[in-house]
């Protein structure tokens, strides 16, 4: 992995948006947008990054063809990649895990300063939200057009099915 790949977080806290934009490329379907151009500042402000947090993450989520699936961060090494939201020295924080090794995470944008963009930290070193905490949310991201082969496949197989006995019964009526 190069780390010129991943997009780190610049002036604006929008690392809700940033590990989005991340998980993207982890996917290998970047989106085309630079960090100090006209569209960058409309995201920012369409998706109200520009003064912390994501105001609209369903419509930012949407909008990047991206789907998060909510996860335990025990199940994290399993669902990758994963947005993991904790304490930095930035203040409360969402990055990317694009990779495990038993308790030694790589992840991108860790601590929203441009120092490091791709760290591997201990598991234990996080600080993440007590669990049960309203803030305590992980998510598995993956990409819709890539979801053919999951739960969208399954409900066009059912509809198929479901309308082939509807046909049978009718011709049996």
């Amino acid at each position: 992995m190069k780390n010129t790949e991943y997009i780190q977080q610049d002036k604006y806290p929008a690392c809700f948006l940033i590990a989005l934009l991340n998980a993207r490329i982890y996917h290998n379907k970047p989106y085309p947008v630079e960090m100090k151009s006209l569209k960058w500042e409309k995201m920012i402000d369409e998706y109200g990054c520009r003064y912390g947090s994501c105001i609209n993450r369903k419509q930012a989520t949407e909008d990047l063809d991206l789907d998060l699936i909510p996860i335990d961060r025990d199940n994290i090494p399993n669902k990758l990649p994963a947005m993991i939201t904790s304490f930095t020295k930035v203040g409360f924080h969402s990055s990317l895990v694009i990779d495990t090794d038993k308790d030694k995470w790589t992840i991108i944008n860790y601590d929203g300063r441009k120092e490091t963009l791709c760290q591997i930290i201990n598991k234990k070193d996080i600080k993440f939200p007590r669990k049960g905490n309203i803030n305590d949310k992980h998510y598995h991201i993956e990409c819709r057009k890539d979801m053919i082969k999951g739960y969208r496949f399954k409900i066009w197989v059912n509809m198929i099915l479901l309308w082939i006995y509807l046909c049978i019964i009718l011709f049996i009526c």
